[in-house]
């Protein structure tokens, strides 16, 4: 595996033929690597986690729960999801004292609901700066409350937080969602990875049941990451040619990202499930709807830029809605996609929740790509190399989720060259 790329400061892309036939290993899924890797260290630290994912997210969780660190300073860098999970996570482990913090990003991003939650069951937090937002001191205990009301409005990770060490609390967990609910699919994830060990979950939501148990597996897979996959499906909707193979990816899968197909199906790439995996095809006698599209990802916010860049270089007209929860990312991903679709005279509107695609994408060869700090960003707009030569500025962000992705371009044929 290669990461030469992840080192420069800028790098140079584009494919000679725009003809795609490539075997493309994904990374493993992070959102079931970093769920699996809190319940194994809850339960049984003999628990072995094949596939598991190796973007910097996963790595940095799997390295602070190995060290099985009782107290001092645990620095979460800008891992979201980590944050969230070891917050609940220290919570609930009697003797801990940790100061929980992070990257200055992830110093901007909300706990607010889920210390109010935890609070709630016998948390002991303290907020060390602004109410509401990292860092904080926590001091573990035996959670003893059975029942708890969370706002679903921000994120479904304080959700899947105390789904997870609901599963370790005596009488079990009794979880009640309030206001708007975000990225439903991924409460069914948690629930899903739970079942696959062996607990007892129960969902009929608004309301959430956890029961405790011990997991009953000694070694569990986690399958390829649909959000990856995403990039690879824009890959072929760009090509002039494509046939790609993702092994390990399944139909149906719990991960929410995999309603993806629908809309590239939509616009013309084919799926075709072989059971080991799915393989992509460029469906060049598809006839395209020229009406705009409206799509809501209120449930899927993950694929929401590489979707806006696939409509906009299609030269379909869109209205992407359902966006709250971009603003938050390591970027506001919003403001940088509206940046860097107008470098391609891609004319858009936003709001807080959505962006209007109006038309008007034309390829502007070298164009520089600013990435935010921002995996998906890189990824999404990475495929535009097939149009002739683009830069990707800082391209080592997408360690983040996906380490390998350039030296997978690479393998797909496309020249990608330091500057």
């Amino acid at each position: 595996m290669s990461y030469e790329f992840l080192q420069y400061d800028s790098i140079s892309i584009f494919h000679p033929t725009g003809v795609i036939r490539a075997k493309i290993e994904l990374p493993g899924s992070k959102s079931e690597s970093n769920r699996l890797l809190i319940l194994k260290a809850l339960h049984n630290r003999e628990l072995d986690i094949m596939g598991l994912s190796e973007s910097d997210d996963t790595v940095l969780l799997q390295k602070i729960l190995d060290n099985d660190l009782k107290e001092g300073v645990v620095d979460c860098q800008l891992a979201g999801t980590s944050y969230r999970f070891l917050l609940a996570y220290f919570a609930s482990m009697p003797g801990c004292d940790v100061l929980l913090t992070g990257a200055p990003r992830m110093l901007e991003r909300p706990i607010g609901p889920l210390v109010a939650a935890l609070r709630n069951l016998g948390a002991d937090i303290t907020y060390l700066g602004k109410d509401g937002y990292p860092p904080v001191r926590i001091q573990g205990k035996d959670l003893t409350e059975h029942y708890v009301e969370i706002d679903g409005s921000t994120s479904s990770q304080f959700i899947s937080a105390l789904m997870l060490i609901g599963t370790k609390m005596k009488s079990g967990l009794h979880i009640r969602i309030t206001g708007r609910q975000v990225s439903v699919p991924y409460i069914y994830l948690t629930a899903s990875t739970l079942q696959r060990l062996g607990f007892h979950v129960s969902i009929q939501l608004p309301d959430i049941t956890i029961l405790p148990a011990s997991i009953k597996m000694s070694k569990v897979r986690v399958e390829p990451d649909w959000s990856a996959a995403s990039y690879w499906y824009l890959v072929a909707l760009l090509s002039k040619e494509a046939e790609i193979f993702l092994p390990g990816l399944r139909i149906p899968s719990m991960q929410g990202d995999s309603a993806l197909r629908g809309y590239f199906d939509m616009l013309g790439v084919e799926t075709v499930y072989l059971g080991s995996g799915i393989r992509l095809f460029r469906n060049s006698m598809r006839e395209i709807n020229s009406e705009a599209l409206f799509l809501n990802f209120i449930d899927t916010p993950d694929i929401a830029q590489t979707i806006a860049v696939a409509l906009a270089a299609s030269g379909i007209k869109g209205y992407l809605t359902g966006l709250n929860t971009l603003r938050i990312k390591e970027t506001n991903r919003i403001e940088a996609l509206v940046n860097e679709l107008s470098k391609f005279s891609v004319q858009c509107e936003f709001g807080n929740d959505c962006i209007r695609l109006s038309g008007g994408f034309t390829f502007a060869e070298n164009t520089l790509i600013n990435t935010y700090g921002d995996h998906r960003m890189a990824m999404a707009f990475a495929p535009l190399g097939i149009f002739g030569k683009i830069f990707i500025e800082h391209p080592g962000v997408v360690s983040k989720s996906y380490p390998n992705f350039w030296s997978d371009l690479i393998h797909a044929g496309f020249l990608i060259q330091e500057t």
